[in-house]
């Protein structure tokens, strides 16, 4: 297939006068071939089609619909200044720089979800290196990056506008590229489809452009080049080339990183108290003195941008539009270059930066477990929602790397991980994870190689299930919900496997921690531990959906009861089983090994267990006291959130005996049980065997408690009473609180310097401020209406949620409010798009609380709804096809049917009476044969 020709593609005026004159230019460059081309077709055979490899049939008509404007890429019009608009060609100072500012801009608006040709990729010269690039080896040696072989050549001086381009920003976008290359590689590792930056590459290859050092020594001649012949606007030009260089220095620094990671304080073995110990590891120790440069210096050199005006009518047309939607595929749907915001762009990048730099820095400074889980819990995870997406996944690149090293640390990777965090909870010294062939050592060869290979296996699938969890860091809310819905299946599994082995090595082996040596109880710690984990993946889980509002308001009190159970569990669990294993484990060494020296005669084997019992006495206990000692605050933390838990299940009672909320129906136009209802919502923790599942009985036993009294007055009592429960464990909760905060900001080992989990208690004791004011106006309430109670749910309506919700049906109102939560189960605000031919309503948000693929929706004319009623057009719009509402298209780009269209869309009558049923009306081949009688001749 030939190449594609510009000069096809250009724009001609309708002149009649000159048509003449087109056609004999024309005539004359064309040859004759029709003697070459039926001679071609001497040897083609009947009935046989023959294709070169090289030509696509169908190359310019994968359109998802062609010749409609709205889906087909190759017909987008353009003038013949971005058709032929020729890279090579010089360019002003002022040009270049602000090129240069557009791609950095369209860079964050890639970043931001938009996709790479309405962004980077729409930058004609991007299009061009790139092209050139992934053609070198066929191209000539001498050509230029940016000489697009479609166009005439055209020889250009080489003074100073022409190295602008070819050397300042041909320098600048290779390192672009590179960039991108970068983020893409990440996102293929470590984000997901609901954001994948990576779709619409055009297939080009960002990786090969050049290496990341090679970028960088690139741009720094082409810094000293600027410098020598004094450009104006130098610092402007030096500064964009400067955050390329830092933006390229993440890939080189951060694989090299390798983090003075969970290296003890040389005190810590002696305090265990949680008192406040001097970090004697200096902050400039073990950093990379580059990384840090490179973070601060791009900050500045962000700020220096900020001060040139930009200035978008010095690029030429051609420089940034569709033309690579047309040119290289076109099974795409049509999108508009996306707008430049130079100011935005500097501020997320200098946020990236910040955010990148802070996490880093507060990583080093991770030295024991309780300060790691404090760290991505509280410091990343909490307020990763306003990390960039690239800052997200280069967490996760930095977190764990391809060796399975924690923050590259050559000592500490997945396995080691795994040990040091259950031993963290169930204390020092757990014998299945230590050493364990010496433990086997004495069994026959069989029987060991079988435990071993049962010892392995399981280990492994505990690091799987850790690795599970420590990938949840880097990624959206909504997506976390699904993993972790996903993972307590794999934790469930992990405790009926481990439960058996640990058991099966105490009774038949003696081999393993046990509570009681007397009636050879098994301590089970390992599985102590995975239930531990298990319980807080459950009950984050469940608490997470609340902040994701994903509950209706009939759920409220389910989630607070199930909540308020598995926090019982959990309390339960530590209190009791966690603390008898630690205990145990000193009563060992205080107890029964003195007694076992006492016992033993002088030699080397008392000598050894006189060694052993030093180190028990002097390293082990202590850290096995200060574990007890984290856990006392761990049950006062999770018993605070028990009782804050506790007020707001008290509270849906009241507002459920004042008939403001029925928790014991459905929706109003529920088409099921409320039984099957019930498993649907909870089907995540159904699944769970341990602990067991409250089945429907439970839930109902426990409504009856939000059921209204026999009379006004005992209902009266009973919410008054419920009320002054609420008030009395708010105070247990703020004192819970201060508690917490007090112990978190004297302790300086188990939270790291600056922990964000102040600020989430800060937050958890506003949200308790503001429960105890409605619990007090709903008592003014209570007093005002208290002769006849009936009287609240007729003036007072339920209001869920803190903002969304209540925001909505404050912009609806409650006519419409209540309409959509009938047919929607939601309550949805936003701006009227359009109205289609039944009448049904659009309707699209921009509010930053919807989640993704909730934003546009349509409210039906008809009270009996079906999807078939709503026009073509709105339904693609619907389906987030396309941005343009079909009631915003001109004339010009509305399609245009082969067929005609009725006046009115018809619905769908399928298996409804309006149905059409097709019937055959040609004759039929056999009919039923009667036999008639006639008299014989």
């Amino acid at each position: 297939m030939s190449t594609l020709s510009m000069e096809k593609l250009s724009l001609c005026e309708n002149d009649n006068d000159h048509t003449d004159e087109h056609q004999e230019v024309e005539e004359q460059d064309l040859i004759d071939v029709t003697k070459e081309v039926f001679a071609s077709l001497v040897g083609i055979q009947d009935n046989k089609v023959l294709k070169s490899d090289l030509f696509q049939l169908l190359e310019g008509t994968r359109a998802l619909e062609v010749l409609n404007v709205k889906l087909d890429t190759g017909i987008i019009q353009f003038d013949q200044d971005e058709i032929s608009f020729d890279c090579s060609e010089p360019q002003p100072v002022e040009t270049i720089i602000n090129i240069q500012s557009s791609l950095l801009s369209q860079l964050v608006n890639w970043l931001e979800s938009n996709s790479l040709p309405v962004t980077v990729l729409s930058c004609r010269y991007v299009q061009t290196l790139l092209e050139n690039n992934q053609n070198q080896y066929s191209l000539p040696t001498h050509i230029s990056l940016f000489r697009d072989q479609r166009l005439k050549f055209r020889e250009f001086e080489k003074n100073t506008n022409y190295w602008l381009v070819h050397k300042v920003l041909k320098s600048f976008i290779k390192g672009l590229c590179r960039f991108v290359g970068f983020v893409l590689h990440l996102a293929s590792m470590f984000l997901y489809d609901e954001e994948d930056i990576m779709s619409r590459s055009m297939d080009l290859n960002f990786i090969s452009v050049t290496t990341p050092q090679a970028a960088i020594d690139e741009i720094n001649k082409v810094i000293e080049w600027i410098s020598v012949n004094k450009i104006e606007n130098c610092n402007v030009l030096i500064s964009q080339l400067r955050i390329v260089q830092n933006l390229n220095m993440f890939e080189i620094d951060v694989p090299n990183l390798k983090l003075p990671f969970l290296k003890q304080h040389e005190q810590e073995g002696k305090g265990g108290g949680g008192e406040e110990e001097e970090d004697t590891t200096s902050s400039k120790d073990n950093i990379p003195t580059p990384y840090l440069e490179f973070c601060n210096e791009a900050l500045s050199n962000i700020e220096s941008i900020k001060e040139f005006e930009y200035n978008t009518a010095s690029i030429p047309k051609g420089v940034f539009s569709q033309f690579i939607q047309t040119d290289m595929s076109n099974q795409y749907i049509p999108y508009d270059v996306a707008p430049v915001d130079v100011s935005h762009a500097c501020t997320y990048l200098s946020s990236m930066f910040t955010t990148i730099h802070n996490f880093v820095i507060q990583a080093i400074k991770v030295k024991t477990i309780n300060q790691l889980q404090d760290y991505l819990q509280y410091n990343i995870r909490q307020p990763s929602r306003h990390f960039s997406v690239f800052a997200r996944a280069l967490f996760q690149f930095f977190l764990i790397r391809d060796d399975k090293s924690i923050f590259g640390s050559p000592s500490v990777d997945i396995s080691v991980l795994v040990v040091d965090t259950i031993e963290n909870l169930v204390g020092y010294k757990t014998i299945l994870l230590h050493d364990l062939g010496n433990q086997v050592a004495q069994l026959k060869d069989a029987v060991k190689t079988e435990v071993m290979e049962q010892h392995v296996s399981y280990l492994h699938e505990l690091e799987k299930a850790m690795y599970n969890n420590i990938c949840l860091y880097g990624i959206n809310p909504c997506r976390t919900q699904q993993i972790m819905s996903r993972d307590l299946v794999v934790w469930d599994t992990l405790q009926v496997g481990w439960e058996s082995f640990e058991i099966e090595m105490v009774r038949n082996f003696q081999i393993g921690d046990q509570l009681n040596e007397k009636n050879g109880e098994p301590a089970i710690s390992v599985t102590s531990f995975i239930y531990f984990q298990k319980m807080e993946l459950m009950f984050e889980l469940l608490m997470a959906g609340i902040e994701l509002e994903l509950y209706k308001p009939f759920e409220l009190y389910l989630i607070y009861w199930y909540g308020e159970l598995l926090l019982r569990y959990l309390l339960d669990h530590l209190q009791t089983r966690i603390k008898s294993i630690i205990l145990s484990k000193i009563d060992e060494i205080e107890v029964k090994i003195p007694k076992k020296l006492k016992k033993l005669k002088n030699g080397p084997k008392k000598e050894m267990l006189k060694l052993q019992n030093k180190y028990n006495n002097e390293v082990v206990v202590p850290k096995l006291l200060h574990t007890l000692n984290y856990q006392d605050y761990l049950v006062g933390f999770y018993h605070t959130i028990q009782l804050f838990i506790n007020c707001y299940a008290k509270y849906c009672i009241v507002l459920a005996k004042l008939k403001l909320v029925d928790f014991s129906k459905g929706p109003p136009n529920n088409l099921t049980s409320m039984e099957h209802l019930y498993y649907l919502r909870m089907k995540p923790w159904s699944t769970i065997g341990v602990p067991s599942f409250p089945s429907y009985n439970s839930y109902k036993q426990a409504l009856l408690l939000t059921k209204p009294e026999p009379n006004n007055r005992a209902t009266l009592m009973k919410c008054f009473e419920l009320l002054a429960g609420i008030k009395s464990n708010l105070q247990m909760v703020e004192k819970g609180i201060s508690s917490s905060i007090s112990y978190v900001k004297r302790n300086k080992i188990d939270f790291v310097e600056n922990t964000l989990l102040l600020n989430w208690l800060d937050d958890m004791s506003q949200a308790s401020k503001e429960l105890g004011n409605n619990a007090s106006e709903l008592g003014k309430i209570l007093s005002v209406y208290r002769d006849d109670l009936l009287l609240i749910s007729q003036n007072y309506k339920l209001k869920v949620g803190k903002v969304r919700f209540v925001k909505n049906i404050y912009k609806s109102g409650l006519k419409r409010a209540a309409w959509q939560l009938q047919v929607h189960n939601d309550v949805k605000s936003g701006r009227l798009v359009g109205t289609d031919d039944f009448g049904n309503k659009f309707y699209e948000t921009d509010a930053p609380e919807e989640i993704h693929l909730r934003t546009r929706w349509v409210e039906y004319s008809s009270w009996h709804p079906d999807i078939s009623q709503v026009e073509p057009g709105w339904h693609y719009w619907l389906g987030y096809g396309n941005n343009t509402p079909p009631n915003a298209l001109q004339e010009d780009q509305k399609t245009i049917r082969a067929y005609p269209l009725p006046a009115k869309h018809k619905p769908n009558f399928t298996n409804s009476p309006g149905a059409y049923v097709c019937y055959n009306t040609a004759k039929p081949k056999f009919k039923s044969w009667s036999p008639q009688v006639t008299e014989r001749v």
